[in-house]
């Protein structure tokens, strides 16, 4: 009996895992696309600037559409830093559930006589050793000031 509950339990935690990485592989690909379709507009509101400077250095045009490029240029280039961001997020996520890991100690000059507070950063080991749970829980870790969670 406790065998097939544990067989059990061993299964939705296998079924867990998949479900975790073909959700961070779907968002993968949308948000490449969607940084693509970005930087294209970026580039089109760069060419926007260029053509709208161009015009006022000839005096065909006034500042007030330059500045207008300008600031659309800009919202279209903080949208795309947004988008990076959030692939960077993506790839942090999908190294995570794929078993990926670290945890970052803080030494002061008390624990390390002659040396400066430092941080040092070590493995966690493989998805066995820390448990699948760790990688599925959405809880923060303790944090009991030595740790950091990341």
């Amino acid at each position: 009996m406790q065998r097939e509950i544990a067989v059990t339990q061993y299964e939705k935690a296998i079924q867990s895992a998949f479900r975790e990485v073909a959700d961070a592989l779907a968002v993968r690909g949308t948000v490449d696309k969607q940084v693509s379709a970005q930087q294209s507009l970026v580039n089109a509101f760069a060419e926007t600037y260029r053509l709208s400077s161009s015009r006022y250095d000839k005096g065909i045009d006034n500042y007030l559409s330059v500045l207008d490029a300008q600031r659309s240029l800009f919202a279209a280039q903080q949208g795309l830093v947004s988008l990076r961001l959030a692939k960077l997020a993506n790839q942090v996520q999908l190294y995570a559930v794929l078993g990926g890991g670290w945890k970052v100690e803080k030494q002061t000059a008390l624990s390390r006589p002659n040396s400066k507070s430092t941080l040092e950063t070590q493995p966690t080991g493989s998805p066995r050793e820390r448990g699948r749970d760790s990688v599925a829980s959405s809880a923060p870790a303790p944090n009991d000031g030595k740790h950091f969670a990341v």
